[in-house]
């Protein structure tokens, strides 16, 4: 038998979400590691170094199983694959997160990919039980957010591998009958309540017209994400509020903005 690779970070990657890769690459050997642990803000980082250089952000700050666990670990996956590849992975992934039913979920903050072949990234944020999407990168990589307090949890990473595996939610709670731990519950913290961005019309440039854009192509408007407000952009938001009957001005105030969002 062949020696595993030996986890080549244990300061910042836990043995188990190891495991959970090489079980992973093993179940899908067209697969490739993009990355665990990253020095940049967010879940690849660990929640110490969050809270000394990003205060306040939304990998440790929002949700109670974000602030136990381990405080030196990162806490997401990125996994690269060919396209048929990330279509049936995704799509396993937004299934699992679409059942109300389906607790493995409960130890996964979100995970954006590619679900349909389409040039829109699909995901779903697993803590507040929505649809979610990211910027264009995670067309050729899945990318899957672990609440902190599970980071070393075997039985949080043998959830996530039933779910890559297409087993139903059934098959995984019977073979989990046998273990002991009782099932996560779903974070305690309530969503805070939506707001919509701020109002944006042509003219307009920077971060926000990036998310309107990747919103506007969740629609199929296949518009770049530029982060500028011309008119291509116009026509689209445009065409959006046509189809949903709103006032076609062109202007993504609060009304269209929550249409963007499904509200």
């Amino acid at each position: 038998m062949a020696t595993p690779t030996p986890n080549p970070s244990p300061a910042y990657i836990t043995n188990e979400m190891w495991a959970a890769w090489l079980a992973f690459k093993a179940m899908e050997p067209k697969a490739t590691l993009s990355g665990i642990y990253a020095n940049k803000k967010g879940y690849h980082n660990t929640r110490k170094a969050n809270r000394a250089n990003w205060p306040g952000n939304y990998s440790y700050a929002q949700f109670a199983a974000d602030q136990s666990g381990p405080d030196d670990k990162a806490a997401a996956f990125d996994f690269s694959l060919p396209p048929a590849e990330m279509v049936k992975y995704s799509g396993r992934l937004l299934r699992a997160g679409q059942d109300p039913n389906d607790e493995r979920t409960n130890y996964f903050r979100e995970f954006y990919g590619q679900a349909d072949a389409d040039s829109a990234v699909e995901g779903w944020d697993f803590a507040r039980n929505a649809a979610a999407t990211s910027d264009s990168s995670h067309l050729w990589h899945i990318h899957i957010s672990v609440h902190r307090m599970y980071v070393n949890s075997a039985k949080a990473m043998r959830a996530l591998l039933s779910i890559l595996r297409g087993e139903s939610v059934v098959v995984w709670r019977a073979a989990e009958a046998a273990l002991a731990g009782p099932v996560p519950p779903k974070p305690s913290k309530p969503a805070p309540p939506w707001k919509p961005p701020a109002t944006v019309k042509k003219g307009a440039k920077g971060a926000l017209v990036r998310t309107l854009q990747t919103r506007l192509n969740v629609f199929g408007h296949k518009l770049r994400v530029d982060g500028d407000f011309g008119n291509l952009t116009q026509i689209a938001v445009k065409r959006f509020q046509k189809a949903k009957k709103l006032t076609v001005d062109g202007i993504v105030g609060p009304k269209t903005w929550a249409k963007l969002y499904n509200r």
